[in-house]
């Protein structure tokens, strides 16, 4: 655990930066601070664990990843949160205890808020109520979004992870282009749900096929983005 005041400007300014309460009144967005734990983890270090609940976590410093263990054992990373991105909200509104595991991928500054402070915040203001309701509904819709990626052959999964990555839809953009995956590739394994030596598949499938380029880094380059989101698809 680390004290609010060490480094209290910046926390301060990543907690208070958070989508949830950004525009609510400052005094109240204080409130919920005090009454929350300032600590910082490792790389690798979990922070909750399915069951656990009347919390969630609002990251000042580094990224949280949310990954979910299926029945099988096959774990899939569901969220990332950087600096001033909450994590369990929803959970925390609904008073249900996480059904996910979340882990520091990075050195990391975090918050736990209690799930009362909350409650409280959206009760009396009514502009972070509206901003909190807004949240959710985009976190739905990428839970969504990340479901139906995964769902499907690894190759499948990786050219929708790609065709997101596009800098415009497939149709229009220019050819060839370029993407940054954002993360390494044993990290990508884990966000699709599979294993390093699978997606080296499934990389060379998408060489084979003509759709991509890549030498096994961060860049690819898409030679036909509609075939790609037709694959996808």
């Amino acid at each position: 655990m680390i004290t609010k005041s060490a480094q209290s400007t910046e926390i301060w300014k990543s907690f208070r930066a958070c989508i949830l309460w950004a525009q609510a009144d400052e005094r109240a967005v204080a409130g919920v601070f005090d009454a929350s734990v300032v600590a910082s983890y490792e790389a690798g270090e979990v922070i909750l664990r399915p069951g656990e609940f009347n919390c969630f976590l609002v990251v000042v410093a580094g990224e949280v990843v949310a990954v979910h263990t299926s029945a099988q054992g096959r774990e899939l990373v569901l969220a990332h949160a950087g600096p001033g991105r909450e994590l369990g909200a929803v959970s925390a509104m609904a008073s249900a205890p996480i059904k996910d595991t979340f882990v520091a991928s990075c050195p990391s500054i975090v918050v736990t808020v209690p799930s009362h402070a909350l409650h409280e915040l959206l009760r009396t203001d009514p502009i972070a109520a509206y901003s909190a309701a807004r949240e959710f509904s985009q976190s739905f819709v990428r839970l969504l979004d990340k479901v139906q990626l995964v769902h499907g052959e690894v190759y499948s999964r990786l050219a929708g992870f790609i065709v997101r990555k596009l800098p415009g839809h497939p149709d229009v953009i220019p050819r060839p282009a370029f993407v940054d995956l954002g993360m390494p590739r044993n990290q990508l394994a884990l966000e699709l749900g599979t294993v390093p030596e699978t997606l080296s598949r499934a990389f060379a499938k998408l060489r084979d096929d003509g759709l991509i380029q890549a030498d096994g880094g961060r860049m690819v380059t898409v030679l036909d983005p509609v075939g790609l989101d037709a694959l996808a698809s």
